[in-house]
């Protein structure tokens, strides 16, 4: 009953680090856009988590990059016009935004503790 207000807010949780996840990935094919991916939340005796992948052969380059600075784009790639939404040794689509959007996930998750917390006292 409990773990059911923690997968509700992991659920919430991943659908936000998705969002955010997107907005920092660039979109020269626009393949890496489609294969994002929110996996099954797994629920263990000890542990319950949710995971965000993403398929696509040269993903793991562009979140970590080859050893050196590259230029990302929105917009189609890289048009003369257009100039880079970062630059950097690898574009960090879900690192980064697991580190920008912590204080955010953490209150998400704290107010499902706390609504099952509540529940439970009820009792």
């Amino acid at each position: 009953m409990f773990n059911s207000y923690i997968r509700q807010g992991i659920d919430k949780a991943t659908d936000l680090l998705m969002v955010e996840a997107k907005k920092r990935t660039p979109e020269d094919t626009f393949e890496l856009q489609k294969w994002h991916q929110k996996q099954p939340i797994v629920d263990s005796n000890w542990l319950i988590s949710g995971w965000l992948i993403n398929k696509v052969s040269y993903a793991k380059y562009v979140e970590f990059g080859v050893g050196k600075s590259y230029n990302y784009y929105k917009d189609w790639g890289r048009r003369k016009w257009a100039s880079p939404f970062t630059s950097w040794i690898g574009a960090r689509m879900y690192s980064k935004t697991q580190f920008e959007n912590e204080k955010q996930v953490k209150a998400i998750l704290e107010q499902y503790i706390n609504q099952g917390i509540k529940n439970l006292n009820r009792k």
